[in-house]
């Protein structure tokens, strides 16, 4: 796990959970975010995820940093993006049957 001390207690690692098998790859170099608008992240996550970005919730949020430096999966991508959103206090919640929502972290999920 590689996350600012400060903030280690409250992330929960999910990386057992991702597709590493998926056909669907990112070539290394293709993600580099180099303080991207959080708006313009979750549109490249809904995209990923066959979705529509619902902007609903507009949460103020510091710029993201990503560098895609290796190959990866669709979904270690994703993982990786929520991963982002999380330090932000945000989580993905799906919205219907073709949209994502940006939501405040509920306190029970910190």
């Amino acid at each position: 796990m590689v996350v600012p001390q400060s903030e280690a207690k409250r992330v929960k690692p999910r990386s057992s959970e991702i597709n590493r098998k998926s056909g669907e790859v990112v070539p290394d170099g293709m993600i580099k975010l180099e303080g991207a608008p959080l708006i313009q992240v979750f549109e490249i996550y809904a995209k990923l995820k066959g979705r529509k970005a619902d902007h609903a919730f507009a949460a103020p949020s510091a710029p993201l940093v990503f560098n895609g430096a290796t190959t990866l999966t669709v979904d270690e991508l994703l993982y990786a993006l929520d991963t982002l959103f999380s330090w932000q206090y945000l989580e993905v919640v799906p919205v219907g049957d073709d949209m994502l929502r940006l939501a405040p972290i509920s306190e029970r999920t910190r």
